[in-house]
């Protein structure tokens, strides 16, 4: 049977090395320089491929941690070079990237992230959401790849000025955790909020010299109130004014 311009045809295979989570030999290693190193070697390998060519490399994180745990769809655009023309940063902190790194993800249709390709280079955007039964939850993954770029990207984010939180009582008028004006009940964990500058500088790649910095956001997240149930009824029974 004739082959058609839309068959797949499996050409070559280069595989990452497994290791210790945490602890072994590429715990220090970030996943997309392993990814960078495979797609890299099939090319040297495959000479006839021009990069140009390559239409789609999809890619995906386990474990939302960390590196992997970032706003993947900024982070790519990002580090992809480009220009960032809208973007909403949360409220607050959250527990799976740093300040300055976030953007939210839309409930309501939103667009809550916009860039425009700026550079020379042709990018290519690969997405799709995934749904976790058991989570009930449905995530997104989102590559941006282009060929080989003469400068390597760093998102530099810093933390100028901390804001402290606050200790708050709340009347417990049911008394299901605290009964007397006395008592106190612990709630909700406080976390304080931050001021955060973030910068994306590019070097050279094969120098490491710093060609470009650019100020990217002044961002602002807001602290977590720590919180306490306090009872509503005085010890002879009485409620409280």
């Amino acid at each position: 049977m004739p082959r058609t311009a839309r068959d797949v045809v499996f050409v070559d295979g280069v595989r990452t090395p497994f290791g210790k989570a945490g602890k072994g030999l590429y715990a220090e290693t970030h996943a997309d320089d392993l990814i960078v190193r495979v797609i890299r070697e099939l090319l040297r390998r495959n000479p006839g491929l021009p990069p140009e060519r390559v239409d789609q490399v999809p890619g995906d994180a386990t474990t939302q941690i960390d590196d992997q745990g970032l706003t993947i769809g900024r982070s790519a655009a990002l580090l992809a070079g480009l220009q960032i023309d809208e973007r909403h940063p949360h409220s607050m902190t959250v527990a799976y990237t740093e300040a300055g790194k976030d953007a939210t993800d839309s409930e309501s249709g939103n667009q809550d992230l916009k860039f425009t390709n700026n550079t020379e280079h042709t990018i290519y955007i690969y997405a799709a959401v995934d749904h976790d039964e058991a989570a009930d939850k449905d995530y997104a993954r989102i590559t941006l790849f282009s060929a080989p770029l003469p400068y390597n990207v760093v998102i530099d984010n810093k933390i100028t000025d901390l804001i402290s939180y606050s200790t708050v009582y709340e009347r417990d008028w049911t008394g299901d955790y605290a009964y007397y004006t006395d008592q106190v009940a612990f709630q909700q964990a406080g976390k304080p909020g931050c001021h955060c500058s973030t910068d994306r500088v590019f070097y050279d790649a094969q120098t490491g010299e710093e060609l470009l910095r650019e100020h990217l956001s002044d961002d602002v997240y807001n602290p977590l109130n720590e919180r306490y149930w306090r009872g509503v009824h005085n010890r002879d029974g009485s409620l409280a004014n």
